[in-house]
């Protein structure tokens, strides 16, 4: 014969039931909220590392930043300061060079300055009656100054005014001369 459960047996048996269905609901979601969150984590734990390197690396990079800057300022003008301001240092710069290397200065002129590759080419023309002693110590202070500068063109002629033997001492120089300026 069959029985039949009664009715409080088949009451616990179905709380019981549910019970375990809602504890079998719940798991599921909670594996899967474990299953998400260790797959955020496995995202964000490269970027973490790479941040803590950096931080770590901090220092060195602080370094790396301070010594570019100062190479920076030795090739070029800051952007700080304008084209026709860095144009009229380099000119007033380089007629103080030549008259302190015992040249004479007879023309100085600031040319449109260019834009190159995110630099200002800034470019100024200098002519000068000098001697050969006196252009090769200018030439060598210009290849002392900071902010670097290039000599473009230079064109030497013998001081027409001069008689043959005279004009071997005495030269007429005509210089383009370059320096750069960081783009702004």
């Amino acid at each position: 014969m069959t029985r039949l459960l009664s009715r409080p047996v088949f009451a616990i048996g179905s709380v019981l039931l549910l019970i375990g269905a809602l504890l079998a609901t719940w798991a599921v979601w909670m594996k899967e909220a474990y299953d998400q969150a260790s797959a955020r984590i496995d995202r964000v734990e490269p970027r973490h590392a790479r941040l803590a390197g950096l931080g770590a690396a901090g220092e060195a990079l602080d370094a790396a930043l301070a010594k570019a800057l100062d190479l920076t300022s030795r090739l070029a003008y800051p952007a700080s300061v304008d084209a026709t301001q860095a144009g009229a240092a380099l000119q007033k710069s380089m007629r103080e060079l030549a008259e302190a290397a015992g040249a004479t200065v007879t023309g100085s002129q600031l040319m449109q300055s260019r834009e190159e590759d995110g630099y200002d080419v800034l470019r100024v023309s200098v002519k000068l009656t000098t001697s050969l002693e006196s252009l090769s110590r200018f030439l060598a202070a210009v290849g002392e100054h900071d902010p670097r500068v290039q000599v473009a063109t230079l064109r030497i002629s013998p001081d027409p005014r001069l008689g043959r033997s005279e004009s071997e001492h005495r030269l007429i120089c005509d210089l383009a001369l370059t320096a750069m300026r960081i783009g702004s």
